[in-house]
């Protein structure tokens, strides 16, 4: 047994972890002046935070938690089917607060943005109290406080207002581990429970999370056909805590019913807890066996059960298991241009070790270096048999980060641990060399050390200064569509929008939330075929009758460097049938081949890039129906714009007579953002000499950096001679399409 146990005469040798500690906690809260309100809101840049916000703000306002949310995949209500504990936490945790303090005047953003570093106060405190108890060393403990403070891959996940559910996922994961390695040590009834309420909390805030615990199953029958002492506590342990949450689970849908009742992975429903108790009974029924079977017997079992369980998934649920190995391996372009969703060492075909080293190390800092170190020398810092559970999960998640980043968030406590470690041993190292002379050896440490941790301080600090936060430009730019666009239904009721705006489907968070406007495509991979249906066009024809049929008023278009993969995957799912606005994690791409799209050729590079004025093909010569309305600031430092708004017109048509086959012009001076660009139409009279010219500026314009001249230029031949003539258009016109008469 560890002695580590403190009384109260020895609380002042706690008082560097707990000052240590304090550090890491104000880290937490390093970005509260920068976050600082804008507009009574936070500036917030991370897509999930503001999806739960936006989610919060409705909520608050309708009374009610939203049971379909029609901002995020408009034309269509997404019914939300995710899984329900953060948003209700959300929630009741700002009831909770105004019921106490009534008269508070303090944002709801600013309750839900607490929530993060609380819950990464408590964890790093349970970690911290764990090492205290089970720790081979006092010296451990100091070390793993050094290691609370902030690094590289943890200090996203409980910063203020980092409004997600990863940091409820870290929790309720460690929180698991830590139990079951004081249950194994002690069991007792009430950390089952306590497992199995950190188990029902993970299940409803995770859609991946049984397949978590399925590894973990898959890891403990190795322990098992091992006889590895910790196998048994650890089954018991793992078996009870996972069969009560799923129960739990279950329980909750009885009373609240999922919205699919398919066993779908993509939605939260009964596959959750009844994989959750397929896994708890195995583990059972492996501890029950824990005095019988040798280990040839236990190996054959361990075969024939795993053998079982793939072929029941593949009988009866292969649709959860396609999906989740589809989302995993990211099997189409936009899930592989997820940043969060990039590999470390899969980033191109050529694998490069250097790049793929530079990016570990970026995102682990130094602690990578000496995690051989980590491995090999845990069991020397603890003597508990159960602990190998969490080092094991620790390269586990490690794994997994390495596979896709966004695993590095669940990483938080094994960084502590990682560090903690790493620290001690070469701590011990440096006082064993010099162990007669303890000023050298102190020297020595010192040297070895320091450099290390700020280090990892530094590589902190850089990651918390480049935090995502929202600039200037588009500040602005979502000002202009908060003030300039017209309100409309759906946010604070259950009534349906009147129009939407089109983005690239990772800005679209940003305008439901600081905006209020209903957007069409969401981060959340809703509505991807109406996005390529007019993103992807090759002509201005299709993008127009594209946005007639969603209802989108305006196209928030940012610049976007495309290859041809994206293109090529965003043009064969234009080919699906349906409008495909489901939650698509795994961005199920149809098996045909069509014809090449290059980049230059579709209607975003002809909007972004030529502002819709210069032809880039037949199809795409200079806009009918699509008016700039916006272009954010530039400089010399920043020459391309954040963002270009327009809006999707009809066009005013301006008809009249003029000689038979002979060419009409239509000449407008736009000066769009520091440059001036002429508007310039053409048309051909019939036989008759009749034209009609549809046109989508107005004259006299003057909105968001963009202006135009008081009159068109019109030029036509009529009975052989040139006329000029001088036409105003309205703006009501041009959004109307009402027909103009020249004489």
């Amino acid at each position: 047994m560890p002695q580590m146990h403190t009384s109260r005469k020895d609380f002042k040798s706690l008082i560097p972890v707990i000052l240590l500690f304090v550090c890491g906690v104000v880290w937490f809260f390093s970005g509260v002046e920068r976050h600082w309100p804008w507009t009574g809101k936070y500036p917030v840049g991370d897509p999930d935070s503001l999806l739960y916000l936006r989610w919060l703000d409705q909520s608050n306002i309708r009374g009610h938690i939203i049971t379909d949310d029609t901002y995020t995949a408009f034309p269509d209500s997404f019914p939300m089917a995710l899984p329900p504990f953060f948003l209700r936490l959300l929630v009741y945790s700002n009831r909770l607060f105004y019921s106490f303090f009534p008269a508070e005047t303090c944002l709801p953003s600013t309750i839900a943005g607490l929530i993060a570093p609380s819950v990464g106060i408590a964890l790093g405190g349970m970690l911290l109290f764990f090492v205290r108890r089970f720790g081979n060393s006092c010296s451990l403990l100091y070390w793993c406080a050094v290691g609370a403070l902030p690094g590289a891959t943890c200090y996203g996940t409980f910063m203020f207002m980092a409004v997600d559910h990863h940091c409820l996922e870290t929790f309720f994961i460690w929180s698991w581990l830590i139990l079951g390695a004081f249950h194994s040590q002690n069991p007792s009834t009430g950390k089952a429970i306590l497992g199995g309420f950190a188990v029902f909390g993970f299940l409803t805030t995770w859609l991946g999370a049984p397949f978590f615990f399925l590894a973990i199953a898959v890891y403990l029958m190795i322990l098992w056909v091992l006889r590895h002492p910790a196998a048994n506590p650890l089954l018991e342990f793992s078996g009870a805590g996972i069969i009560i949450g799923s129960a739990l689970t279950a329980a909750f849908l009885f009373y609240n019913p999922p919205r699919f009742h398919s066993l779908d992975f993509a939605h939260f429903g009964w596959f959750q807890p009844l994989l959750g108790i397929a896994i708890g009974i195995i583990c059972q029924t492996l501890f029950a066996l824990r005095e019988k079977w040798s280990r040839r017997q236990r190996t054959a079992l361990a075969l024939f059960a795993i053998s079982i369980i793939f072929i029941l998934i593949s009988t009866f649920l292969p649709a959860p298991f396609q999906q989740a190995k589809k989302f995993l391996m990211k099997q189409n372009p936009i899930l592989d241009s997820i940043i969060e969703m990039q590999s470390l060492i899969c980033t191109n075909p050529h694998f490069d070790f250097m790049a793929s080293f530079v990016s570990i190390f970026q995102l682990f800092g130094f602690s990578i270096l000496f995690f051989p170190v980590f491995f090999l020398a845990f069991s020397r810092n603890f003597s508990l048999p159960s602990a190998i559970l969490i080092r094991d999960a620790t390269i586990f998640i490690v794994a997994l980060s390495i596979l896709q980043i966004r695993f590095c968030r669940w990483l938080y406590p094994g960084q502590i641990l990682v560090l903690g470690i790493v620290f001690n041993e070469l701590c011990d190292f440096a006082l064993r060399s010099y162990n007669a002379n303890k000023i050298r050896s102190t020297l020595k440490a010192a040297i070895i050390l320091c450099p290390l941790i700020l280090i990892q301080l530094g590589m902190a600090h850089a990651n918390i200064s480049e935090r995502i936060v929202i600039t200037n430009d588009v500040i602005d730019s979502l000002n202009w569509v908060q003030r300039r666009t017209p309100v409309t239904s759906g946010f604070g009721d259950d009534k349906t929008p009147e129009y939407s705006i089109l983005p690239f489907w990772d800005q679209g968070n940003k305008l439901t939330y600081y905006a209020q406007r209903p957007i069409v495509v969401s981060n959340m991979l809703l509505g991807l075929k109406r996005m390529a249906d007019v993103l992807v066009a090759t002509s201005e024809e299709e993008a127009f009758a594209a946005c007639r049929e969603s209802k989108i008023r305006y196209l928030f278009l940012t610049p976007m460097i495309w290859n041809k993969d994206q293109i090529k995957w965003l043009s064969d799912v234009r080919k699906q049938s349906g409008t495909a606005s489901v939650l698509n994690l795994t961005g199920n791409a149809p098996e045909t081949s069509i014809q090449e799209v290059h980049p230059e050729n579709t209607f975003h590079y002809w909007m972004v890039e030529k502002l819709g004025l210069v032809p880039t093909s037949p199809d795409l010569s200079v806009s009918s129906h699509f008016l700039c309305r916006y272009i954010s600031p530039t400089s010399k430092k920043a020459p391309q714009p954040y963002a270009l708004i327009f809006e999707t017109v009809e066009g005013a048509v301006i008809s009249g007579t003029a000689d038979p086959n002979s060419e009409v012009e239509a000449f407008l001076v736009c000066r769009i953002g520091a440059g001036e660009v002429p508007y310039i139409r053409f048309v051909n009279t019939d036989k008759n000499g009749i034209f009609r010219l549809r046109v989508a500026y107005p004259t006299s314009f003057l909105d968001g950096r963009v202006m135009t001249a008081a009159t068109y230029r019109m030029r036509f031949t009529k009975e052989g001679r040139e006329c000029i003539r001088d036409l105003s258009v309205p703006e009501s016109d041009v959004l109307t399409g009402n027909v103009l008469q020249i004489q």
